[in-house]
C-alpha cells in the first residue's frame, strides 16, 4: 500500500486524512458538534475545551478543533487564561461572542 503525503502549512498530511475531512459524514458530525458546543456555550459564562468535551461526550481533540473553527469565524472568542479545574494546567477558557 502506498500512503501519499501532501505538505500544508509546513506540516505533512496523509491524503486519507483529507478525504475523510471533507467527506460528508465527516462534515455533518462537524456541524452537530458545533452546535452542541454553542448551545452549551450560551448556557454558562465560559468553558475549557477539556470541560466542553466533558460536559458534552465528544473527543477533546475534536472540540478542540470546533473551537478554533469558531474561533476563525468569530462566534467564540477566548475569554480568559486561567487553571483549569480538571487538568490544574492554565488553559483557554472559550465563551460566545457578543454581538
Amino acid at each position: 500500500m502506498i500512503v501519499c503525503n501532501i505538505a500544508i502549512k509546513g506540516k505533512m498530511i496523509a491524503m486519507t486524512s483529507i478525504d475523510s475531512y471533507y467527506s460528508n459524514g465527516m462534515r455533518k458530525k462537524m456541524g452537530k458538534q458545533t452546535l452542541s458546543v454553542i448551545k452549551y456555550l450560551q448556557t454558562v459564562d465560559d468553558a475549557s475545551s477539556r470541560k466542553l468535551a466533558e460536559k458534552l461526550n465528544i473527543e477533546r481533540s475534536s472540540i478542540t478543533r470546533t473551537l478554533h473553527n469558531l474561533e476563525k469565524k468569530g462566534s467564540v472568542i477566548v475569554t480568559r487564561k486561567d487553571r483549569c479545574p480538571i487538568s490544574k494546567r492554565e488553559v483557554r477558557f472559550y465563551g460566545i461572542k457578543k454581538k
